[in-house]
């Protein structure tokens, strides 16, 4: 087969890596953890999320794959909602933070909102540490009076391979789950 039918049967959500050497974390451009290997790049995937398409929104996974962060807010006037940070009501940036800096720089605004949120994703050098600090920044016209991150993660941690079945680490995972 060729390189382009490869890349088409095995979509990789990812625009972004991060490492170590040991850890290696994928960051999509929508700003979700989409790969968390361990105990090396090419070790097993410790989060759960499923490309199947990359013509479709997060190339085809599910919802409720991978990691990612949402707000929960209350405008001045009572009403309530929940916004994911990769939904289509954000704009998304994504950058080093300088030309030879590991740290994954993205920012996500909301304009009808009046809200801007920016993550800084690195692995902590020397360590097994994925550290995502996400700040909120609420503009003077926003109609936004609180807001609270939320973060879901759908972690699927694997220290186990089957002999002869390739990528058991995400095939089989309610053997290899345990029970995170």
């Amino acid at each position: 087969p060729t390189f382009e039918a490869i890349l088409e049967a095995n979509p990789t959500d990812v625009n972004a890596s991060l490492g170590s050497g040991r850890l290696t974390a994928g960051i999509s451009r929508s700003g979700n953890l989409t790969v968390l290997r361990w105990p090396g790049p090419s070790g097993l995937d410790q989060v759960a999320h499923r490309a199947a398409d990359r013509s479709k929104p997060f190339f085809g996974a599910a919802l409720n794959q991978g990691s990612f962060a949402a707000l929960r807010y209350v405008t001045v006037t009572g009403s309530a909602g929940l916004s994911l940070l990769h939904g289509p009501d954000w704009v998304r940036t994504q950058h080093y933070l300088e030309d030879t800096s590991a740290v994954l720089v993205t920012e996500f605004v909301h304009p009808a909102l009046g809200l801007k949120v920016v993550a800084h994703d690195f692995v902590v050098p020397g360590k097994d540490l994925l550290a995502r600090h996400f700040s909120i920044e609420r503009g003077t016209l926003s109609p936004v009076a609180t807001a609270v991150l939320v973060y879901y993660e759908n972690l699927d941690p694997c220290t186990d391979r089957f002999a002869r079945v390739p990528y058991s680490d995400w095939l089989l995972d309610a053997f290899n789950d345990f029970a995170a």
